[in-house]
């Protein structure tokens, strides 16, 4: 069943064949900062660093307690300007866009703009590192990012585009690199928090001889597993891959064509959404059993999944609107359709307060979903801003957070829910 990779190549270095996968070289490139997260002194290099500004644009209604006022806050219950006209209730509800909102239903946002260098950034990845600051990818400026919870922000350059992107079992970030659509390499980084060294390995050996060069898809996943090792998704030769930290892949062709969300089970086995199979599966980390199980329409497009609390799995399928719920042992399976037509939803994660977390890239809406399937959406401040990712982050003022990468827009957006 496995399929030994012949990537695993750092950036600019030939791999050494191995039987269970190509272990790349271990060289890496050195990269240059600009400036640190407080501004200070950055060291020399190759590829500069750039630093952004820490201003955030707040939305009126922080934790219920204000009204938008022309672009002002008052308190909660005063009537809205023309631009949102809203009486609220005094005490129980706040103006939120043209709508009178409780109190109790409303969550805190705050946009952070990046720094713009050769183009527009565009933000997809996003994952709380383990300096308690979060890391992000900005695949119009080959960029990975690091942003302090104030929102100021560091860049460090990379080869590919990269995507999406976790913390490894190494204390390192790990992250994919599409590069095939533009004519490069679809690859793996590694990075440290320092962001002074990069490994890049090269995976586009897995390609289809009918799509030289294209594995991760539209960017492939990444998660680090129980095994300790990093665990992602190669989408168009249908394959979930592991790689150790040293760079040694090894591929598992599965029946779906093409993977796409991936998460970490509670029977500790790699979970997989089927997007193209109308199912989702798990596959053990020795590669050795690999089991799916199909969901009830075979108009199903599940792209993301994630596990809650109590050991369910919650399912985004976007095209059909729906989160799914997927009570492992007994099979169940309950659909509930996202209120706003058209949403198309995005990756979800559990948050801090128990619920699980979706955006709408679509809808432009923040999407909570309770353990019961009651959904709840929260508009973002800046309109059409395509939310791409969501992330839990550090805790701040004893209040958990979730982050959103807005991908039309440029910011990132902080959430308290």
């Amino acid at each position: 069943m496995a399929e030994g990779g012949a990537a695993g190549t750092p950036a600019g270095a030939g791999g050494v064949a191995g039987a269970a996968g190509a272990l790349g070289g271990t060289a890496g490139r050195q990269l240059g900062v600009s400036g640190g997260a407080d501004g200070s002194a950055g060291n020399s290099g190759g590829a500069p660093g750039s630093i952004g500004g820490a201003g955030g644009a707040s939305v009126c209604g922080g934790l219920g307690q204000a009204c938008c006022v022309g672009d002002l806050c008052s308190i909660a219950g005063s009537v809205c300007g023309s631009s949102n006209a809203c009486g609220c209730p005094v005490g129980t509800h706040a103006c939120r866009g043209n709508s009178c909102i409780s109190n109790a239903s409303l969550c805190d946002i705050t946009e952070y703009p990046l720094p713009t260098t050769t183009a527009k950034p565009k933000p997809t990845g996003l994952a709380l590192g383990p300096d308690g600051n979060i890391w992000f990818t900005d695949s119009a400026n080959l960029k990975v990012g690091r942003m302090v919870p104030a929102g100021s922000v560091v860049e460090f350059s990379v080869s590919q585009p990269p995507d999406t992107i976790t913390v490894g079992p190494d204390g390192n970030l790990w992250f994919t690199e599409h590069g095939h659509p533009s004519g490069g390499t679809d690859q793996i980084g590694k990075m440290d928090t320092a962001g002074l060294h990069l490994d890049e390995f090269d995976v586009s050996a897995d390609a289809l001889s009918t799509d030289p060069g294209n594995t991760l898809g539209s960017g492939g996943m990444i998660i680090t597993g129980p095994d300790h090792n990093l665990w992602f998704t190669e989408s168009v030769p249908g394959k979930i891959a592991r790689m150790t930290t040293a760079g040694v892949r090894t591929a598992y062709q599965i029946s779906a064509f093409y993977p796409q969300g991936l998460a970490v089970g509670p029977d500790q086995n790699i979970w997989y959404a089927m997007h193209d199979g109308s199912g989702i599966g798990w596959l053990t980390t020795s590669g050795t059993d690999n089991t799916e199980v199909p969901l009830p329409n075979t108009t199903d497009d599940p792209l993301y999944l994630a596990l809650a609390a109590d050991n369910t799995f919650w399912i985004i399928e976007s095209e059909s609107n729906l989160v799914t719920h997927y009570v492992p042992g007994t099979g169940k399976i309950t659909q509930y359709p996202i209120p706003t037509s058209g949403s198309f939803p995005g990756p979800i994660v559990l948050g801090p307060d128990g619920n699980m977390w979706s955006v709408g890239f679509i809808s432009n809406n923040v999407i909570r979903i309770s353990t019961a399937g009651v959904i709840t959406e929260f508009p973002l401040p800046t309109a059409a801003s395509q939310p791409t990712w969501i992330a839990r982050g550090p805790e701040i003022s004893g209040s958990g957070t979730l982050w959103i990468s807005e991908g039309a827009s440029g910011k990132i957006a902080r959430v308290i829910p």
